[in-house]
């Protein structure tokens, strides 16, 4: 009585484990095409996107706008298109899926039901910028946020002394 609890207690477990392998399976089957969850690319982690969402996460982060800061006070805003960025993304995305696509099936799938990645895929950013144009934009901004010191005034009216006014030089090679 008791080998055969144990035997149906054996092919219970079985059919049980074999239905969770074949569904992870199915689910590794529709996940084929999104980066496994150690992805990090150009700084961005995109583990679980797919090569679109991927794109676009990339692309939000370096093409969005950049805020140029005096002190605490938020002076202007410069696109990076109009520095000269680029980044490149397409290659950047093309090669963490070669990557991904050099493990063998069998070890995605593995990584796949675990949930880990013993072998994280970080690729670097690959962009260029035009010095010249940064400078120039950047000495825009510097010359709207600039402002000379102002020293002490007598007042003629009142014959008070105002005081004078510290001003803001900004440092133009930092």
């Amino acid at each position: 009585m008791l080998k055969v609890l144990r035997r149906i207690l054996l092919i219970a477990l079985l059919t049980v484990g074999a239905a969770y392998l074949l569904y992870q399976g199915f689910l590794f089957w529709r996940a084929l095409d999104k980066f496994p969850p150690t992805t990090v690319v150009a700084d961005v982690p995109v583990g679980g996107l797919t090569l679109d969402a991927a794109r676009e996460a990339i692309n939000e982060r370096y093409l969005a706008p950049v805020s140029i800061y005096n002190g605490d006070q938020r002076a202007a805003e410069i696109m990076p298109a109009d520095v000269g960025f680029s980044i490149d993304t397409e290659t950047m995305l093309a090669e963490a899926q070669t990557e991904w696509q050099k493990q063998e099936m069998w070890l995605r799938y593995v990584e796949f039901v675990i949930g880990l990645s013993p072998e994280p895929i970080v690729v670097d950013i690959r962009a260029q910028h035009d010095d010249g144009a940064l400078s120039n934009q950047l000495n825009m901004v510097a010359d709207f946020v600039d402002r000379p010191a102002q020293g002490p005034q007598l007042l003629a009216d009142t014959g008070e002394i105002q005081p004078g006014q510290s001003g803001t030089v900004t440092d133009r090679a930092a």
